[in-house]
């Protein structure tokens, strides 16, 4: 038998939450329940999209922030979430802290894709080690 804590029911609940905001309109409810399964399952992002979702709803964009922000430490690469801080209107730090984030080259650096991970991690592994191949001179 399941426990009240299982990943399902926690799942249910907020989505429950977020149907009876959504449709019915009683916010009150709906955020309690959303919160509820937050409360069992503090690890798991999908829950805090839902609530996310709710404040929308509820017109609180500061609230929906905050819980975007929140999930997106959880899951920085999940791209529900990133979908969802983009129509909230979240933005990532410029990349050059002191450039005006207008500015051609924070514009220019911050759409660039990253890298991906393994050719990160080998170009490091590269540059660390002695003849690894840098551009630097023992001369």
């Amino acid at each position: 038998m399941e426990t009240p804590d299982a990943p399902f029911l926690r799942t249910l609940r907020s989505h429950y939450g977020l149907t009876i905001a959504m449709t019915r309109g009683d916010i009150r409810r709906g955020r309690r329940l959303c919160e509820e399964a937050i409360l069992r399952g503090p690890f798991e992002p999908h829950l805090y999209a839902n609530l996310a979702r709710l404040y929308l709803r509820a017109q609180r964009k500061d609230l929906a922030a905050q819980t975007v922000a929140t999930a997106l430490r959880l899951a920085p690469d999940d791209p529900q979430l990133a979908n969802l801080a983009r129509r909230i209107g979240l933005r990532r730090e410029p990349i050059f802290s002191f450039l005006e984030r207008s500015h051609p080259l924070n514009r220019l650096v911050g759409k660039a894709p990253p890298p991906p991970r393994d050719d990160l991690a080998a170009f490091l592994s590269r540059r660390a080690t002695p003849g690894g191949g840098g551009n630097y001179s023992s001369k």
